[in-house]
């Protein structure tokens, strides 16, 4: 029994969105409360969009497309595939740490930066460009384990524990999947 806890306890911490630091502190410094509207009343069950578009074009392909929803799932942009990804997620604007899939995430002016163990950029990959929905990807190739750092108008948001799996959205889900404490927004304004 302790070697299938073990083995099972193994395989989620070599899945690359469990690490042995909790993702609870990065990213998104967002505070843990109940999604809310403007007014302080709760999210209507249509579900939170702080952008008010949503992507209703479906699996049309366009870097448009199915703004949080995972990038690398069920043959999309899997190596296997026509577009295959190694990094690919949604930035939602600081207060979009709950919206929904398909709410379109906040094109800002800045970067997804992805880092080496030392926190060096990876010159090889580059700075991924924000589309004005939110998403950025890359197919360049990374190392195993690495971070992602997220600039947006001089400031800066740096994953504390390293990941082995590009693919953002699966775990930065508005539901905490993972650990990972909702979608990827910037840093806080001081």
């Amino acid at each position: 029994m302790k070697e299938l806890v073990l083995t099972c306890v193994l395989a989620l911490l070599g899945s690359g969105c469990v690490n042995v630091v909790s993702h609870r502190d990065e990213f998104d410094a967002g505070p843990d409360t109940a999604p809310s509207d403007a007014k302080g009343e709760p999210e209507a069950a249509s579900g939170k969009c702080s952008s008010g578009v949503r992507w209703t074009q479906g699996n049309m392909a366009s870097p448009a497309m199915t703004p949080g929803r995972p990038c690398m799932g069920a043959g999309c942009h899997t190596p296997n595939s026509k577009k295959p990804f190694t990094l690919a997620g949604t930035l939602y604007p600081l207060g979009g740490e709950r919206d929904e899939h398909d709410c379109n995430g906040e094109g800002a002016n800045g970067a997804v930066i992805p880092m080496d163990e030392n926190m060096m950029e990876i010159p090889s990959v580059g700075r991924l460009i924000i589309t004005p929905m939110g998403n950025f990807f890359t197919d360049k190739p990374l190392p195993p384990t690495f971070r992602v750092k997220v600039a947006v108008q001089g400031r800066e948001a740096v994953m504390l524990a390293p990941v082995t799996n590009g693919d953002c959205n699966f775990c930065h889900t508005p539901d905490d999947y993972m650990m990972a404490k909702g979608r990827i927004v910037p840093a806080p304004r001081p």
